[in-house]
């Protein structure tokens, strides 16, 4: 037998789906905060996986564990799916959408942009001139 360290969020019935199959699991519930944090990684972890997939089957696969994520998250943050799609509807009006498939490739800003904290450019300081 081979024990493998995971240390990570998992689904409800995994360690049950384990156990089953004749191995055998170590788990522990999280405090609020650490499951916060740990489904926030888990976001990470699915957006990568959705990065990585390539059929349309993996692509709705990664999409929906994605999805199971962020509701789990928002609903520990008491945001209810209303809210979500309210401001997600906000932002489409404001910003726009991604249906265009606009592709950034630059931008020239000048000192006092407003897009400077965006794109987290910072002014560059001036230049000593050694005498």
């Amino acid at each position: 037998m081979k024990r493998v360290r995971v240390g990570k969020l998992v689904r409800d019935k995994i360690a049950d789906l384990i156990e089953e199959s004749g191995d055998r699991s170590t788990t522990q519930i999280l405090s609020k905060k650490e499951y916060v944090r740990e489904l926030k990684r888990k976001a990470i972890e699915e957006a990568k996986e959705l990065s990585n997939a390539k059929t349309p089957t993996e692509v709705v696969m990664e999409l929906a564990d994605l999805k199971e994520v962020l509701s789990a998250l928002s609903k520990t943050a008491g945001i209810s799916e209303r809210e979500i799609t309210k401001i997600q509807r906000s932002r489409r009006t404001s910003r726009g959408g991604f249906e265009k498939r606009l592709y950034l490739e630059s931008v020239t800003l000048t000192d006092q942009s407003t897009w400077r904290s965006y794109y987290k450019i910072r002014a560059r300081p001036k230049r000593k001139i050694n005498s």
